[in-house]
């Protein structure tokens, strides 16, 4: 009988704060992979994805006292670091910088270790950015330049982020270097909800919420002068307090907050919608310019047509032309050139099913380093 292939992962943000996390742990665990997932937890447990045979080991991280704070981290790093050590053969798969230290002080001790090592970021930050980012984050950073070496399997989730990191990085070998999007199962895929003519145009956004890193104000002057053929919900895990604010102050029914809605349930959901908006604004980072977000295919997969910001140019190469779910890249900051009765128009158009599904995507890693 074939020994059964295993996996760590480490990922020091809670995992379902991630999607693309909580996928790929119950995803791999499905086709009989033994996952061990260890995590930490704010708000949400992980713990449900032991329903999926996942075993999950959760730190809580509080927003205590700093010398609190920094215990339940070093909890976190030792209980990685055991790990690490207690099944010094498995594969091994970190997440972002921060989850790097305790995978560091592995490979200095057992300097002679054949263990597979992948490492995957979720997000692209500058130099400069990576600068002001937290002391951990910028630590994790410093100790990788002997995990990439030690690495067989490096990614990003566009080819610009991974160009852009291999710039940094020259010294990484290309065939390290790999593609791993954000993509959803294909299990969600639906084809796009028949629309009465007389309908109301309904647009969704799903997602992280801020005044600043959003185009939220200019979507809703825009939404004002269009006399109710459109209306907007927004689902999010965490509300600001400004958005909520602006939320408010809008026309009753225009722009409605929805609270927050479970991953799995967005396939129910999103068809119901016709457009699915991608509303960051590429002047707040860098990590939003070289963006195709999640939204963008679990949008799409759902039926829904997609309109992101001119801003986001990793989003570029997912326009569409002749066939619907249309991508289509809008202006946020001067939408009063928009034409959105174009935008929704899809005469002579074919209906293309979405194929960017993270079966593929995950075999490939999954083959490339599962012993």
């Amino acid at each position: 009988m074939a020994k059964k292939k295993e996996l760590l992962i480490i990922h020091f943000r809670s995992a379902m704060d991630y999607p693309p996390v909580y996928n790929i742990a119950r995803y791999l665990a499905g086709i009989g992979v033994s996952i061990t997932l260890i995590t930490s937890r704010k708000k949400e447990s992980s713990l449900e994805l032991e329903n999926y045979g996942v075993r999950v080991i959760e730190v809580a991280l509080t927003n205590g006292s700093g010398l609190r704070t920094y215990l339940a981290y070093f909890n976190y790093y030792f209980k990685a670091f055991i790990e690490l050590v207690r099944k010094p053969k498995i594969p091994v798969l970190y997440y972002e910088s921060i989850s790097s230290p305790p995978v560091f002080l592995f490979s200095l001790l057992f300097p002679f270790s054949k263990r597979t090592l992948a490492i995957h970021y979720h997000e692209y930050f500058d130099k400069e950015e990576h600068k002001r980012q937290s002391f951990l984050e910028r630590l994790g950073r410093r100790l990788e330049p002997l995990l990439f070496k030690r690495s067989s399997w490096i990614s990003h989730t566009n080819v610009d982020r991974l160009s852009r990191f291999h710039s940094e990085f020259p010294f990484i070998g290309k065939s390290k270097l790999h593609l791993m999007p954000n993509y959803p199962s294909e299990k969600w895929v639906h084809a796009p909800r028949v629309k009465e003519v007389s309908d109301k145009v309904r647009l969704v956004y799903v997602g992280s919420v801020s005044m600043e890193s959003l185009f939220l104000s200019e979507l809703g002057a825009w939404l004002a002068t269009q006399n109710g053929k459109f209306t907007c919900d927004i689902y999010s895990k965490n509300m600001d307090d400004k958005v909520l604010q602006f939320i408010q102050q809008q026309p009753p029914g225009l722009i409605n907050f929805k609270g927050s809605i479970h991953y799995d349930n967005l396939p129910s959901l999103l068809p119901a919608y016709d457009v699915g908006l991608i509303l960051y604004n590429g002047h707040y980072s860098t990590n939003f310019v070289y963006n195709a977000p999640n939204k963008l295919f679990e949008y799409l997969a759902c039926g829904l047509d997609v309109w992101f910001s001119n801003t986001l140019l990793s989003s570029y190469p997912y326009e569409t032309i002749n066939t619907y779910p249309k991508v289509v890249k809008i202006d946020f900051s001067n939408m009063s050139s928009f034409n959105a009765k174009d935008a929704l128009n899809r005469d002579g158009m074919i209906y293309k099913k979405s194929h960017y599904t993270l079966e593929a995507v995950y075999n490939e890693m999954a083959n490339s380093i599962l012993i």
